[in-house]
């Protein structure tokens, strides 16, 4: 066990704001767990997502240890290029609207197909459902919430307790009767 760092509360919040920036920008929304997989790699040190938690939390009781900041600048350039590449893939897969690049929707798939248009540039004579409008128009509008069931009644006890409760009825019966 490593020697007891003493940061101050400003020097926390910077350590958590970076390794969350690396772990965000890298991972995406569910980084905490590969962040943890990354940093057992780089430093050979077993950690869990569970500890990258911990040092998530509001009242910073585990702080980041030096260690990771040492880290997660190879972490975020490992990550970096390897999105970078996932860029360039994607990039080549749709290029100048070649095969199989995706079809922009706002066109219409034949010549002689007009787009929809919806909102206050929509033609007056369209029947097609206007999202716009009934938005508009029904914004207002709070959904009602359907009354809660009634909880069940709980059954009556079996066995030893119902035995138990029909000998001592008379000891917990009301006094006032």
């Amino acid at each position: 066990m490593g020697a007891r760092e003493f940061t101050d509360a400003e020097e926390r919040a910077r350590r958590v704001s970076l390794v969350q920036a690396v772990g965000e920008r890298v991972y995406g929304g569910s980084w905490q767990t590969p962040l943890a997989d990354a940093l057992s790699a780089a430093t050979g040190r077993p950690l869990g997502r569970a500890r990258v938690a911990q040092w998530m939390l509001a009242d910073g009781a585990k702080p980041v240890p030096a260690w990771v900041l040492d880290a997660l600048p190879a972490i975020a350039r490992e990550g970096a290029a390897r999105l970078r590449r996932h860029a360039d893939e994607l990039d080549s897969l749709f290029a100048e609207g070649g095969a199989g690049a995706p079809p922009d929707s706002s066109e219409p798939e034949a010549a002689e197909e007009t787009p929809l248009e919806s909102g206050p540039t929509a033609a007056a004579g369209d029947e097609e459902f206007d999202v716009d409008a009934f938005v508009e128009a029904n914004a207002h509008i709070r959904p009602s919430r359907p009354a809660p069931e009634p909880a069940p009644e709980p059954a009556a006890p079996t066995g030893w307790r119902s035995r138990f409760a029909e000998e001592h009825a008379a000891r917990w019966a009301p006094r006032n009767a």
